[in-house]
């Protein structure tokens, strides 16, 4: 995968242990928690770990999102999940920085590399239902409903991106 990426806005490069303080704070973000959910990470060595054991893991990508001329605001995710027959992409911003296109913006630029430069074609993204926010995005981006999933005690909807 590719370890860099930059659109008219965003720099975008893949998460490294630099970045443990920002990621601490994602993680421990009112939304995060609500629609991602709690990962103890509440130290920045517990950040680092986490940065640390997702790095190692072949097929989990991580991409830090930066405003070109200031700080880290969100991540876009590549993963290949167990419960999934495909990759699937994710985000997760700073509140101070959804609703203003950058989610988008840096999804957009990852999925047209993802689609244009390697064999994945489909491309599943999951959310729960009522993180509406999240979901009119997926759309925005071309994805489509798919499927219900039910993980655990939580229902997931599936989206699907033919590219």
């Amino acid at each position: 995968m590719q370890d860099t990426f930059v659109t008219q806005r965003l720099n975008i490069k893949r998460l490294d242990e630099e970045e443990a303080d920002f990621f601490r704070e994602l993680v421990n973000s009112k939304e995060w928690l609500q629609f991602i959910g709690d990962r103890g990470i509440k130290t920045k060595e517990e950040a680092i770990q986490f940065i640390r054991s997702a790095l190692a893991k072949p097929m989990t990508n991580y991409w830090v999102v930066k405003l070109k001329d200031e700080g880290s605001i969100g991540v876009i995710t590549f993963m290949k999940r167990d419960f999934l027959d495909y990759y699937d992409i994710g985000f997760a911003f700073l509140p101070q920085y959804v609703g203003l296109g950058y989610a988008y913006e840096a999804a957009q630029e990852i999925l047209n590399w993802i689609v244009s430069n390697t064999f994945h074609r489909t491309i599943l993204a999951i959310s729960l239902k009522e993180n509406e926010k999240s979901i009119r995005l997926l759309k925005k981006l071309g994805f489509e409903f798919d499927n219900e999933l039910q993980i655990k005690e939580e229902t997931l909807l599936q989206f699907c991106y033919h590219g």
